[in-house]
């Protein structure tokens, strides 16, 4: 990277800071989308603090997320996602990743709005089941037929992602241009 490029995305990502404010920037999405992914990369550039709610929920339980379903089941697992969510919404200027249903409780997805800004990464559903179909820690994919449960799973959520305050289809962008346009989408958010 030239000095010029890095300058240029030095002055992006304190433009996408300024236009966040004291707002946290929540990444919603299916799983595989690349909100943990994209959501550290953009803590780095803005020199922000990052959260991911599936990485807390298995700090605080000391197992993973597959366990936590096998012990306990969706529902208590969503239950305990929601208590981290709204623990960590009362934060400020944070970048938050979330679970892949965590934006369908009416309440999470509220608060979410009220105390941050949402952006829905999507990808096609083939582009999701290539990037996490050997990673075996999806249980909402416990099945005979996995990505045909995903395709599904995403089809149910569409309607429910899209009330997101902005979205970016990134199924063919780099994790570079990904971070790059979400800034900018960002920067031209705040400023319309």
């Amino acid at each position: 990277m030239g000095q010029n490029e890095k300058y240029a995305h030095m002055e992006i990502a304190a433009r996408a800071r300024a236009a966040l404010g004291k707002k946290n920037l929540i990444f919603v999405g299916a799983m595989g989308a690349g909100k943990t992914t994209i959501g550290r990369m953009i803590s780095v550039r803005m020199k922000l603090p990052f959260v991911d709610t599936d990485c807390e929920i298995e700090k605080l339980s000391s197992m993973t997320i597959n366990n936590f379903f096998h012990y306990y089941g969706e529902d208590v697992f969503r239950d305990i996602e929601s208590q981290v969510i709204q623990v960590h919404l009362q934060r400020s200027s944070c970048i938050i990743a979330t679970g892949g249903g965590s934006f369908l409780n009416e309440k999470d997805r509220e608060s979410m709005r009220n105390r941050g800004i949402t952006f829905y990464l999507q990808a096609h559903c083939n582009v999701l089941w290539e990037r996490i179909r050997d990673s075996g820690n999806r249980p909402l994919l416990n099945g005979a037929n996995p990505k045909e449960i995903l395709r599904r799973l995403i089809e149910s959520r569409l309607e429910i992602y899209a009330q997101a305050d902005m979205t970016l289809c990134c199924s063919i962008l780099s994790i570079e241009e990904t971070v790059d346009h979400v800034m900018r989408k960002l920067i031209d958010f705040r400023n319309y």
